[in-house]
């Protein structure tokens, strides 16, 4: 009777083994995903000398490359930064920024997520000149 349930057991763990080492597909398997990265990695405007307000309208388009998609993006200055989008869905894809109202901004800041919670920033400045 014991060597009956040893060999049935046998090839069950073993295939429960195997199971456990192809993992889920999530993305988070030793070598992947790739290296997590924006560009550009900062946007900078600045403005004339003596101007009264900060640079207004798109300055970039951003790509997002690595990690592991969808990317949540989070603005730091909403009332100053206005993104297209606040998903991108896929690796490579991109989402474009704008300054709005006028409102200088040194630094800001988008915060890129990937699925496994990992982050990049884009640093923003939008400053008058001196």
């Amino acid at each position: 009777m014991k060597s009956i349930l040893l060999t049935a057991t046998a090839p069950v763990f073993a295939s429960l083994v195997f199971i456990a080492g192809c993992g889920g597909g999530d993305g988070d398997l030793s070598g992947s995903p790739t290296d997590f990265s924006v560009q550009p990695a900062e946007i900078t405007v600045t403005v004339a000398t003596g101007a009264t307000a900060c640079a207004v309208g798109v300055v970039g388009k951003v790509f997002i490359f690595g990690g592991a998609p969808p990317y949540r993006l989070k603005n730091s200055f909403d009332t100053a930064v206005s993104l297209n989008t606040t998903t991108v869905s896929d690796e490579g894809g991109d989402f474009t920024v704008s300054f709005i109202g006028g409102g200088c901004i040194n630094p800001g800041s988008v915060i890129v997520e990937d699925s496994l919670k990992r982050i990049v920033t884009l640093k923003l400045i939008n400053k008058i000149g001196t």
